[in-house]
């Protein structure tokens, strides 16, 4: 599979990879793995990936934890599309994204993710478009977009928000479109 640019194998009742999934998917650019049903990411799963540009993860990323794997993204080093449906992820911890620094348009859906530290997209300097809908996100704090110089939408849509922060887009100078439907 040396020469696949593409790989679809979205819709299966996949329960596990292992390590060596896509060890020799080197020319691979995009990933559709929606409504699978891996319970974990094995760590080095996408080490092979090196041209992967977008990845569609929508099933569930974790069953028996509320966090993602510090690992879950590692070696992803050249994507620019994340779809990523949010099941039973209550936080996104920065170290779990960090290796997604040419990220242009990330994508969480669904689920249960009430977490949404500053840190976690401080890195983020190339991303263009945000969105974060239907999940169970509370609140978004002051700082939570610094860093993020290229953002132009974003979309905070169908979430538990009460409120925002007066300050909250006060960094995002490029931001063309605000979207939010939230229970204000």
């Amino acid at each position: 599979m040396t020469r696949l640019k593409v790989l679809d194998i979205s819709g299966n009742v996949l329960t596990s990879l292992s390590p060596t999934s896509f060890r020799n998917s080197t020319a691979l650019e995009a990933l559709y793995m929606g409504s699978h049903k891996l319970s974990q990411v094995p760590s080095g799963l996408w080490s092979g990936l090196r041209n992967l540009q977008e990845l569609d993860f929508r099933g569930r990323l974790i069953t028996n934890s509320s966090r993602v794997p510090a690992d879950a993204f590692a070696h992803l080093g050249s994507l620019k599309t994340l779809y990523l449906r949010a099941d039973q992820i209550m936080a996104l911890p920065a170290q779990a994204i960090a290796d997604l620094s040419q990220l242009q348009a990330l994508h969480l859906w669904y689920g249960d993710l009430t977490d949404m530290p500053n840190t976690a997209l401080a890195t983020f300097i190339n991303l263009k478009e945000l969105n974060i809908e239907s999940t169970q996100t509370t609140s978004m704090k002051r700082g939570t977009f610094d860093g993020m110089i290229s953002l132009e939408a974003i979309a905070i849509k169908n979430n538990q928000i009460a409120e925002l922060d007066p300050e909250l887009f006060e960094s995002t100078v490029g931001l063309k479109v605000r979207l939010c439907a939230c229970l204000l």
